[in-house]
């Protein structure tokens, strides 16, 4: 299980210590994040990152590609 601040991979299970059911505030999952049956996953690699009060996102570089550099990409192949 990784844990915040560990790099993870996609279908690494995460820990993340929910909330008290009680307790006002709620624990967000955020991008890179999936949570199955009460698991929570990876869905992209990076760095699982955390801020007060409880909020949990993976911090990976993630590159586009724009339609006129796809474009050239295929006129150069």
């Amino acid at each position: 299980m990784a844990h915040v601040g560990e790099v993870v991979l996609p279908g690494d299970e995460i820990h993340i210590p929910f909330k008290n059911p009680d307790d006002k505030t709620s624990t967000v999952i955020g991008p890179g994040l999936r949570q199955n049956l009460g698991t929570v996953i990876a869905t992209k690699p990076g760095v699982l990152r955390s801020r007060k009060p409880a909020v949990y996102w993976i911090d990976s570089h993630q590159k586009r590609v724009s339609d006129t550099t796809a474009k050239m990409l295929n006129h150069n192949v």
